[in-house]
């Protein structure tokens, strides 16, 4: 018979978003647990001892899970173990950060007291970032051995918890060409429109050399460089923003990275056949690559070995 049971997710290492929902996902996988309610993700301060590294205050995004499973306790925080194994996390200092962690908060109306595992889980009643989405989902369960229900505990602490919102990312584009149909600029046209694009906060900004439009007469590597090197020359080597250049050639992607680009986004249109050659000639650097396009031609399983994202 499945027992309702609560998990508590955290990661301050890495895509933090992607290792919660890497955990959802890998324990919804197995067998015996099926993943039925998760809370909003919660942003929240490293809880660290007085006197940790700095490099430790890193901050922590949180969320509680519902699962109903029919493994036992012990075989349950076995598979929460795996999980965080799974998402990369190495053993490190009791209060360090880490990429993935996951907390057994309740297993049914249960009192578990063994050496490895305590449920509830000890810090349950005096944690905000543990109580607050729990509560979201569960607010009306009764905690066993306290009495009170999660929304009761949760009160007690007033905690000001807010819910995380990932702020959209923003990209500007550029297109170094006479013939485009989104903007046409000279390289010192493109180098204020950067700037101005930059204080408004982009998040990256995307230079082009090649107009795409319908009609349009294709260009050498060589002549695509020519237009496209005065920009990146130009740009300052300490900036917040990333840096991209729109090519299908896979020279002037070579080109481009050596001399600063941060990735490259591959917007071939019509020029599919040029996909393969883009991918053989830069696959063993790994490079962050966006193939626009091309991505459903692509396997899937190539890609998500080799596409670093640096966002």
């Amino acid at each position: 018979m499945a027992v309702r049971c609560y998990i508590a997710l955290g990661s301050n290492l890495g895509r933090r978003e992607l290792q919660l929902r890497f955990a959802a996902q890998y324990l919804d996988r197995h067998p015996e647990v099926k993943v039925v309610a998760a809370s909003h993700c919660y942003e929240t301060p490293a809880l660290l001892p007085e006197g940790a590294p700095e490099a430790w205050n890193i901050a922590y995004l949180n969320q509680v899970l519902a699962i109903d499973t029919s493994l036992p306790p012990l075989s349950l925080l076995a598979l929460l173990k795996e999980c965080e194994a799974a998402a990369g996390r190495k053993k490190t200092a009791h209060w360090g950060p880490r990429e993935l962690d996951c907390d057994l908060l309740l297993y049914g109306d249960e009192q578990i007291s063994l050496p490895e595992l305590t449920v509830p889980h000890a810090e349950l009643a005096k944690r905000d970032f543990v109580l607050v989405p729990l509560a979201e989902i569960a607010s009306e369960l009764m905690v066993p051995g306290r009495g009170e229900t999660v929304g009761a505990l949760c009160a007690k602490l007033s905690s000001s918890l807010a819910l995380y919102r990932r702020r959209t990312k923003v990209m500007g584009i550029v297109n170094v060409t006479p013939d485009s149909f989104s903007s046409r600029a000279d390289a010192r046209e493109a180098i204020r429109l950067i700037e101005r694009m930059a204080g408004e906060g982009a998040d990256m900004i995307d230079i082009g050399g090649e107009s795409t439009r319908p009609g349009a007469v294709p260009l050498s590597p060589d002549e695509e460089w020519a237009r496209i090197v005065p920009v990146l020359s130009a740009l300052p080597e300490s900036r917040r923003w990333k840096v991209s250049v729109d090519t299908y050639h896979p020279e002037t992607a070579a080109r481009a990275l050596a001399a600063g680009a941060d990735m490259i986004t591959m917007s071939a249109v019509g020029r599919r056949r040029r996909c393969g050659v883009m991918w053989r000639s830069i696959r063993s650097r790994l490079f962050s690559c966006i193939p626009l396009p091309c991505l459903p031609t692509l396997p899937y399983g190539f890609l998500s070995k080799r596409i670093r994202w640096r966002w």
